[in-house]
C-alpha cells in the first residue's frame, strides 16, 4: 500500500507538470490534485510530508527539467530542493484531513493558495510553478486576475479540484451529483460571462493611445553570444536588424537581455557604446538595450555589476538605466553571500551581480507629437513571474511594459513557452499592453486582456513590429496590491490554529 501511493504521489506531480504551456491542457488542471485528496483516505497524518516531496518531486522534474539546460548543479539543487515546499504543504494537509476529515478539504484552497504565495517571496522566490499558469490559453476564464492576481486563479483552480472530488464521491447520491454539477457549472460559467462582457467592452483598448514598437530577436547562439571574437559580429548583427526595423518607422526599437555583450558604460566599451548611439541616431528611434553594467557605490566604497537595461535617445550621449532587481538564484547571485562569506567559494557556473533597488519609469517622447511623452518600464527576464514587482511598475506611472530575456540557455525545451506564457498574467493583472522580446523567442506583443497579437517561433531570427496599447486606467490589484493573497493567508493561519489548538 505505501509503495503504491509513493508511486501514485510522484506520478500525479508529473502528470499536472504536463498540463502547463506549451501543452495546451490546461483544464486537466481542475482534476488533477483528486489523486492527493484519496491518498488522505488511507494514510496517516505524519506520511503527508514524505508523499509530498515525492509528489513535488515528479512534479519539478517534469516542469523545470531544463534547468540542466543553463546548469547541471543548479538543476540538481532545485529539483531536490523546491519539492519541500509541497512537503510542508501537504504535511497541514494530511493532518488536517486526520483531525477533521472530509471537511478540511474546504480549507485546501486556502492552504495551497497561500503556500504558493509565500513561495514567491525572498531571495529564495519561486512562482514560476504556480498552477494559475496552466490557464494561461484561456483568457476569459482569467480576467477577474486584475482584482486578485494570478493567486486568485490557483485559489480557482483548487476549488475545482474541491468540487470534482466531491462530485465523484457521491456519484451514488443523485441528490448530492444535482448539487455538486450545479455548483461546479456557477463556478465556471461566473468567471466566462464576466472575462466575456470585460473583453467585449473593450474598454482598456484606446485606439488613439498606442504606440509603435519593433523588437529584434536576433537569435544568437549562446556558445557564440560571449565568445570575444564574435563581439563584433554580434553587433553588426543587430545593426543590420535594426536598420531593416526602422523602415517601419517605430516608436521605440527593443534589443533583448543582454545583447550588447559587454559592459556599456565603461570606458573600454567606449566603441561599442559609441556603435549603438550611432545606430539610433541614423535611425533617429530610441531604442532599449540588455547589457552588463558596473557602478561604484560610494556609501561602501566597491564597485558592483548589473544585469541592466540601457536606454538611448537620439542626439543625447548618456544613457539612462535600470538593474534588475530580482535576480535568479544560484545562477546570477548565490543568495545571502553578504551574510555568509564562505558562499562566495560556491561555484556552479553563476553570475556575480548585484540587485538593483529602484523600479524604473522612463520617458519615452513620441516623434509624431512631441509635446507627449509616454511612461514606460523595463522587466528584466526572471522578473516578468512576480506580480507584485511588476505592478510597481506600474503603480509608479508605466503606460506600457517591456520584458527583455534572453532564454537561449533553456534550448528547445518547454521552458521559453513557460516563460513567454507567465506574462499574460501580468498584463491582465495590471491592464497594460506588453512587448516581449527574447533573443531566441518566444517574443510577443500582448493586450491588455493578456491576448497574444504576435508570437514568433522559438531559434529563429525575427524582427517583430506591431502596436501595442498603452494603459488607461488602474487596476484594483496594481492599486492595492496582494489584498486577495493577505486574506487567504490569514484565513489559513486561523484555520490551521484552530486545527492544532482547538479541534
Amino acid at each position: 500500500m505505501k509503495r503504491r501511493n509513493e508511486f501514485i504521489a510522484f506520478s500525479t506531480g508529473v502528470l499536472l507538470a504536463l498540463t502547463y504551456p506549451p501543452f495546451k491542457s490546461g483544464f486537466i488542471a481542475y482534476i488533477g490534485l483528486i489523486p492527493l485528496f484519496y491518498l488522505m483516505e488511507s494514510e496517516r497524518g505524519r506520511r503527508g510530508f514524505r508523499l509530498g516531496y515525492l509528489w513535488g518531486l515528479g512534479f519539478n522534474l517534469a516542469m523545470l527539467y531544463w534547468i540542466i539546460w543553463a546548469t547541471i548543479p543548479g538543476g540538481v539543487a532545485a529539483v531536490l530542493f523546491l519539492p519541500l515546499y509541497s512537503a510542508v504543504l501537504f504535511y497541514i494537509i494530511f493532518y488536517s484531513y486526520k483531525k477533521i476529515g472530509r471537511k478540511s478539504l474546504y480549507i485546501f484552497p486556502f492552504f495551497w493558495t497561500a503556500s504558493e504565495y509565500l513561495r514567491s517571496q525572498g531571495v529564495l522566490g519561486f512562482p514560476w510553478t504556480s498552477i494559475a499558469y496552466t490557464q494561461t490559453y484561456y483568457a476569459p476564464l482569467i480576467q477577474y486576475a486584475s482584482i486578485t492576481s494570478a493567486y486568485g486563479v490557483s485559489f480557482w483552480v483548487c476549488y475545482l479540484n474541491v468540487l470534482f472530488y466531491f462530485f465523484f464521491q457521491n456519484l451514488h447520491n443523485t441528490e448530492k451529483i444535482i448539487k455538486y454539477v450545479i455548483v461546479i457549472i456557477l463556478v465556471f460559467t461566473i468567471p466566462f460571462i464576466y472575462g466575456m462582457l470585460v473583453i467585449g467592452k473593450g474598454e482598456f483598448l484606446n485606439e488613439n493611445r498606442k504606440i509603435k514598437v519593433s523588437m529584434i530577436q536576433a537569435n544568437i547562439d549562446p556558445d557564440v553570444k560571449w565568445d570575444e571574437k564574435f563581439k563584433n559580429s554580434n553587433f553588426s548583427t543587430y545593426e543590420k536588424l535594426t536598420f531593416r526595423a526602422a523602415k517601419e518607422k517605430p516608436d521605440i526599437i527593443i534589443w533583448p537581455e543582454t545583447a550588447a555583450t559587454c559592459y556599456l558604460r565603461l570606458p573600454q566599451a567606449v566603441k561599442y557604446r559609441r556603435w549603438v548611439e550611432s545606430i539610433v541616431n541614423k535611425t533617429e528611434t530610441p531604442l532599449i538595450t540588455g547589457t552588463l553594467d558596473y557602478k561604484y557605490v560610494p556609501e561602501i566604497n566597491e564597485y558592483r555589476a548589473f544585469n541592466s537595461a540601457v536606454y538611448f535617445e537620439p542626439g543625447k550621449r548618456n544613457f539612462e538605466d535600470y538593474a534588475k532587481i530580482k535576480l535568479v538564484p544560484f545562477g546570477e547571485r548565490v543568495p545571502f553571500e553578504e551574510y555568509l562569506k564562505f558562499l562566495k567559494d560556491i561555484d556552479m557556473g553563476q553570475g556575480d551581480f548585484y540587485p538593483g533597488n529602484e523600479e524604473k519609469v522612463f520617458i519615452l517622447p513620441l516623434k509624431n507629437a512631441p509635446r507627449d511623452n509616454i511612461l514606460f518600464s523595463v522587466v528584466i527576464c526572471f522578473e516578468s513571474i512576480f506580480p507584485d514587482l511588476f505592478r510597481k511598475f506600474c503603480y509608479n506611472g508605466a503606460e506600457f511594459a517591456i520584458v527583455i530575456t534572453n532564454d537561449c540557455w533553456f534550448g528547445k525545451t518547454s521552458a521559453p513557452f513557460q516563460h513567454a506564457q507567465i506574462s499574460i498574467f501580468r498584463a491582465i493583472e495590471n491592464r497594460i499592453g506588453i512587448a516581449r522580446n527574447a533573443n531566441t523567442g518566444v517574443s510577443m506583443i500582448i493586450d491588455p486582456y493578456g491576448r497574444v497579437n504576435i508570437s514568433t517561433p522559438i531559434f529563429k531570427q525575427r524582427i517583430i513590429t506591431g502596436k501595442v496599447y498603452l494603459r488607461n486606467n488602474i487596476t484594483f490589484y496594481t492599486k492595492y496590491g496582494d489584498v486577495f493573497s493577505y486574506c487567504v493567508i490569514m484565513v489559513s493561519a486561523m484555520a490551521l490554529i484552530e486545527i492544532v489548538f482547538i479541534v
